[in-house]
This record gives structure tokens, C-alpha cells and sequence, in this order.
């Protein structure tokens, strides 16, 4: 039996759905490992988070990132090394 192609529209928007259903599970994972630890090592969440989810690397840092700029996480004044969970 051979599965029916989808058109070129269909294709790419459920690449893009799938590209959303992922960003929002690492966003879940990275606020959850964060509001239990409350401040973390940039490089420890993102191994961490490898090890939950075994996601890119690269994709793990933009969403940390983001989260950062929707107010989520921030950067340790002291050291940007360290990130710090906001309630």
C-alpha cells in the first residue's frame, strides 16, 4: 500500500507544527529542571536537558534564550554563566 504525498503547503505547515510541539516541550523541560534547581549552569541545563530529551544542542540554546527574553530565566549578574529561574 503506498502512502499518498502531500502537497508541497501541507508538508510545510506540519513541519511547522511539529517544529512548535517541540519548542514548547523544551521550553517545559527547562523551566521544569529550573524551578526545581532555581539557578543552574548554562552548560549543565543544556546537558541536562540533552540527557531528558536528547534534542540539538542548537535548539536547546535558542530556547533558552527565548525563555530568557519572555522573562522566564535570567543571567546572573555576577556570573552569565549561571541561570536563575523567576517565579
Amino acid at each position: 500500500m503506498q502512502i499518498p504525498l502531500l502537497p508541497k503547503d501541507e508538508k510545510k505547515k506540519e513541519i511547522e507544527d511539529v517544529d512548535q510541539d517541540r519548542r514548547f516541550t523544551i521550553d517545559a523541560s527547562i523551566v521544569r529542571i529550573m524551578k526545581f534547581r532555581k539557578v543552574h549552569g548554562y552548560q549543565q541545563l543544556v546537558v541536562v536537558c540533552v540527557e531528558q530529551m536528547n534534542p540539538v544542542f542548537k535548539v536547546i540554546k535558542k530556547r533558552i534564550e527565548d525563555l530568557i527574553t519572555r522573562g522566564y530565566l535570567e543571567r546572573d549578574k555576577e556570573d552569565p554563566n549561571l541561570l536563575r529561574y523567576l517565579a
